[in-house]
């Protein structure tokens, strides 16, 4: 979902992502909802992190909360804990902050 994300964000503007997320990006809006969480920011070096500002001016869209517990010490090592990936990227001299993460333990396939 993150690369996806990414991928979109360097190919479309992003007045027309924010506009209409799902089908300029090509993701399912009802799998999102229900089983991720997506977050775009405008990053700014002297602000704090894209995770801890829900309602901020900086905050270009979102799907889905609980942001915070991406940044749980314990999720690392923890393989029963949702994960979350993030990461900071540059279109035109702009630097936008892509934070993307199940809300769920995902089954493993054996």
């Amino acid at each position: 979902m993150y690369l996806k994300i990414v991928k979109c964000i360097r190919e479309k503007p992003i007045d027309t992502i924010v506009n209409d997320f799902y089908s300029t990006c090509g993701i399912n809006r009802n799998v999102t909802k229900e089983f991720f969480r997506v977050k775009i920011c405008l990053h700014e070096e002297e602000q704090d992190n894209c995770i801890s500002d829900e309602g901020a001016p900086k905050v270009k869209f979102f799907e889905g909360s609980d942001f915070q517990s991406c940044e749980l010490i314990g999720v690392k090592d923890n393989t029963n804990f949702p994960r979350c990936a993030k990461g900071i990227i540059e279109v035109n001299k702009v630097q936008y902050e892509v934070i993307a993460g199940s809300r769920q333990e995902l089954r493993r396939a054996s």
